[in-house]
């Protein structure tokens, strides 16, 4: 898929969510190959643990990727999943000392962020770079758990502020998105910038 996909939507307090439905140009994989993606968002988190931006996440067989504030460490997570070898890759943002200011190395609770995550697609030596406030994030490597190929085309629908749809929602955004989008393109570093 390619083009940008925006979605106008405004998390109000805790625990609203959005779905769209499932379409082909929100995914990015076809069980053998993976595609370029990069997602984007203006959030205002009220915590910084277990927080879901965008996500096609559901209950089992029927997972693609996430996007998340990391549990307990506030670093901003991609998750890809492989559902025919029940495998990850996954790349988190670099978790160490702040860097102050409006660069900060974590998601800072209480304020808002332009938050946008990079995925190259490659099938070695993936990337996934992350940005906070126009600032890269880390090396961009990720951890493979399992024998990871490439996400599948599944049913899911597109998921703002939540994972998991089919039983009840989970790992809900507590707190303010604003502006997330999904674009099938691998962003530079200068057009994140620009975004």
């Amino acid at each position: 898929p390619s083009g940008l996909f925006a979605y106008h939507f405004n998390v109000s307090g805790n625990n609203h969510i959005a779905a769209s439905a499932d379409a082909a140009s929100h995914s990015y994989g076809d069980a053998t190959v993976d595609e370029p993606m990069t997602l984007g968002a203006w959030i205002f988190p009220l915590s910084v643990s277990d927080n879901t931006i965008l996500a096609k996440y559901d209950a089992a067989t029927a997972e693609e990727w996430k996007w998340q504030i990391a549990p307990t460490t506030g670093a901003l997570r991609l998750e890809l999943y492989d559902a025919s070898v029940d495998a990850s890759e996954i790349g988190d943002s670099d978790q160490s000392t702040s860097q102050g200011g409006d660069n900060p190395r974590t998601v800072p609770a209480n304020r808002w962020s332009f938050v946008c995550t990079v995925y190259d697609g490659a099938e070695s030596d993936p990337r996934v770079r992350h940005y906070i406030n126009g600032t890269q994030n880390g090396d961009g490597l990720t951890t493979e758990t399992g024998a990871y190929v490439a996400m599948e085309n599944t049913v899911t629908p597109l998921l703002i502020a939540a994972s998991e749809l089919t039983t009840a929602p989970a790992e809900l955004f507590h707190g303010y998105i604003a502006f997330p989008f999904v674009a099938g393109v691998n962003l530079t570093a200068e057009q994140v910038a620009l975004v």
